[in-house]
């Protein structure tokens, strides 16, 4: 079982206790638990913080046999395996760099980079490489016909003279509201 949570930076504290008891009930040893947060939303005294600190520091006893008995062998003690914690690994997402970016744009249009390095750089001169903001931005582009399919050449184009002069709102909220704000009443007030 796998279980993806986003956004944790928004949990409370007893939705991560939870998350920690599945995480380290030995009766789940095909569970495998995903969570995504914004470490810039996450202050020191963030419940998130201390369910992080608990879970590496569980893993760290398991790896050096203090697992609550003699390395781990012993009937008191467990295995890292036996109790339920599992690796816990941390990996940054940051802002997309040119190249990644320039790549996103290619595959995403099915085009050579070469092609697509002039609206890649664009883009990304006006997101900083935001990934949500990125996407979000390139979107916007084929919704307002600045990229378009030409099925004459059955291929993708874009106007970067008007994508130029597109200014993006100040952040994705901004950009996402502009968004909404283009939906139908109906739509608007779901």
């Amino acid at each position: 079982v796998v279980l993806v949570l986003d956004d944790l930076q928004w949990a409370d504290a007893a939705s991560l206790d939870l998350v920690k008891s599945l995480v380290t009930d030995p009766d789940n040893s095909s569970f495998l638990f995903v969570g995504s947060y914004r470490d810039n939303e996450v202050p020191a005294d963030h419940p998130l913080q201390s369910f992080l600190s608990e879970a590496e520091k569980a893993e760290r006893e398991f790896k050096s046999g203090g697992g609550g008995g003699d390395g781990g062998d012993s009937a008191s003690g467990s295995s890292a395996a036996e109790s339920g914690i599992g690796r816990v690994t941390r990996i940054p997402v940051g802002n997309l760099d040119l190249s990644a970016a320039n790549t996103l744009v290619s595959e995403s249009l099915r085009l050579t980079r070469r092609i697509t390095r002039p609206l890649a750089e664009l883009i990304h001169r006006k997101t900083h490489g935001n990934v949500l903001f990125f996407l979000q931005f390139l979107r916007s582009f084929r919704d307002e016909g600045i990229l378009y399919y030409n099925a004459e050449l059955r291929r993708w184009q874009w106007d970067l003279d008007r994508a130029r002069t597109i200014n993006p709102a100040d952040n994705v909220a901004g950009l996402l509201a502009d968004k909404i704000r283009g939906l139908p009443k109906e739509s608007r007030e779901v």
